[in-house]
């Protein structure tokens, strides 16, 4: 399967079967909201069971971008998304600047030449909330970006082999984890824990 731009609420299933996208020097699957029929109420895509491969020139595995995205959401289901060293160099981009929400579960996101998964909207735009769950990010510059107003919760997820867990560029973030007095609480302006070579790990 070759490089998909998205157009219109859908779901990518490959469960029964091996789904593949080989994309090198190129985007996996772009998402791009504002070309969506004004019709499609939805504005939901969900992709599952999908292995991306870059072959190491990918740009981005999956991008998620668009202003017209109230009320969207998208889901990313047991996929592998691997071999992202071309241009922004990143597995997972959600730019989205009229907000929305994303879900990665049960993913491993790997060898990319920048971020393993950025959610970076514009300064001022719409707040994403972002649902972590059970993935590995593993051997890319920053394991995880969280832009301006973002809301993010990470759980039971591994980042390993990266130069850094976490972007520490971007203070205007909400970084929401478990805790023990607050399982699922939210902390603005707070820093998650950062690896600081690529032999570390940080659990979450």
């Amino acid at each position: 399967m070759r490089r998909h731009r998205h157009r219109e609420s859908i779901t990518i299933d490959c469960h029964t079967v091996f789904g593949s996208i080989l994309n090198p020097g190129t985007n996996g699957i772009t998402v791009n909201y504002d070309a969506f029929a004004s019709t499609d109420t939805q504005k939901t895509v969900r992709l599952r069971n999908l292995n991306f491969n870059g072959i190491n020139t990918d740009i981005i595995g999956v991008r998620i971008v668009g202003s017209n995205t109230s009320g969207s959401a998208v889901f990313i289901e047991d996929c592998v998304i691997d071999g992202n060293f071309g241009g922004t160099a990143r597995g997972i981009s959600d730019e989205r600047s009229g907000g929305g929400e994303l879900y990665v579960t049960n993913t491993t996101v790997r060898n990319t030449g920048s971020t393993g998964i950025a959610i970076v909207p514009a300064s001022g735009s719409t707040a994403i909330n972002a649902s972590i769950n059970n993935v590995h990010v593993q051997n890319s510059f920053f394991g995880m970006a969280i832009g301006n107003g973002v809301i993010a919760t990470v759980n039971e997820s591994v980042f390993s082999g990266n130069n850094r867990a976490a972007s520490k560029r971007m203070p205007r973030r909400r970084w929401c984890a478990p805790s023990r007095r607050a399982p699922r609480a939210c902390a603005r302006h707070s820093q998650p824990s950062t690896a600081s070579g690529r032999s570390r790990r940080t659990r979450i």
